[in-house]
């Protein structure tokens, strides 16, 4: 890859310059002078060169296996002839491995194996379930946060993934804000027993320690602002319970890929990362705060998907609210925040894929480029919650 042969653009904010080069999308250099943006930007695009090219290399190795493999199955099937283990490495050009035919104890014990799943039927489990724990088949992840009371946009989030079949969903917290829909919002991720962290609209509540009016039953009016933004409808005790319950991150390793989702990032719900405004050295810096190799993130309404190093990586799936009823704050004031669709996302394992959709209309709009590919796409940024 040709590195910094374009014309860079800089730009100047708050004594933070910020280098880019337009002929490659989403990869920013930060630093406090022209000189260090230029070199930050340096250093993220051999990062990305150096992932594009091993994935390029991967990609023509697995194309070279599938071809031997298709070529040998066709002549077996053409000519009936079965190879033996050293006949079937030597006819793909493999070194042999070691390995001998079947001996006759092992073929016992297979017969045995067998036997005993005919007579056991209900200890099978299914292929699919099998494979993926071997890491044969992808583990998929779905990914929402930021709802702010959008029941609507919710449901249609979590009927699209379960019909892509996730194994599981997570949510990087904010379930409420002005919408009046926080209680139902509430109870459907009880009910559907969603992985579910606290994000800073809960610790407002929680913090507050009393019931929040019912915009439904209460004119504005007489609403103070702090009721609005800091969950915006009464919830029952049920619901101030379970949120009472709700951990401030969440950490999982599946297929050796280890993961951890904070609301904004490590040790905070409020200082949201933003893609444009991210080097690598703070991408890394994360990852490691975060112990991980995937870090899930959430709060500035904004999809994306960024390398932090080879094989780690952070994610937004953006903001599962539609925004067509939300409001955004300007100082004292609640102004209409005009259109937005609202977006999931789905995390391939152990792949690390990343892909984002509209809820709507299950359209995709993140991870376009293919599996993996870590060329960042901004797609909506929005202010963080």
């Amino acid at each position: 890859m040709k590195l910094l042969k374009n014309k860079l653009i800089f730009t100047e904010e708050d004594g933070v310059w910020t280098a880019h080069d337009p002929t490659v999308e989403g990869v920013y250099g930060i630093g406090p002078t022209r000189k260090a943006a230029k070199e930050d930007l340096r250093e993220a695009l051999e990062l990305l060169g150096d992932y594009v090219a091993d994935k390029e290399a991967e990609a023509a190795e697995d194309a070279a296996d599938v071809a031997a493999v298709d070529a040998s199955m066709a002549e077996v099937l053409a000519t009936g002839k079965i190879y033996t283990h050293p006949e079937m490495l030597a006819h793909l050009g493999l070194e042999p491995d070691g390995e001998e035919d079947l001996t006759d104890e092992t073929k016992a014990e297979i017969r045995a194996r067998l036997a005993e799943i005919s007579a056991n039927p209900q200890k099978l489990v299914p292929l699919e379930e099998a494979m993926r724990e071997r890491g044969l088949l992808p583990v998929k992840i779905g990914i929402v946060s930021d709802i702010h009371g959008d029941i609507v946009a919710l449901d249609a989030a979590l009927a699209r993934l379960r019909a892509m079949k996730v194994a599981e969903i997570w949510c990087a917290g904010d379930l409420l804000d002005l919408e009046p829909f926080g209680e139902e919002v509430v109870r459907r991720i009880e009910a559907e027993k969603i992985v579910c962290i606290r994000g800073n609209h809960e610790r407002w509540l929680l913090e507050r320690r009393r019931r929040k009016p019912d915009m439904r039953k209460s004119a504005p009016s007489v609403v103070e602002a702090a009721d609005l933004f800091s969950g915006g409808t009464e919830l029952s005790y049920a619901a101030r319970r379970f949120l009472g319950t709700l951990p401030s991150h969440w950490e999982a390793e599946i297929l050796g890929v280890k993961i951890a989702m904070w609301h904004a990032r490590p040790g905070s719900d409020m200082e949201g990362i933003h893609a444009e405004k991210t080097s690598p050295a703070l991408r890394r810096r994360l990852l490691d705060q975060a112990k991980a190799d995937v870090l899930i993130l959430g709060h500035v309404h904004g999809a994306y998907d960024l390398v932090a190093g080879k094989g780690k990586k952070m994610v937004n799936p953006g903001s599962c609210c539609s925004k067509a009823q939300a409001f955004k704050r300007v100082g004292s004031l609640a102004v209409p925040d005009g259109y937005r669709p609202a977006t999931f996302g789905v995390l391939e394992l152990p792949s690390m894929r990343f892909r984002v959709f509209q809820a709507d209309d299950g359209v995709q709009i993140h991870g376009l480029a293919g599996s993996g590919s870590m060329r960042t796409r901004l797609v909506r940024v929005g202010k963080p919650g």
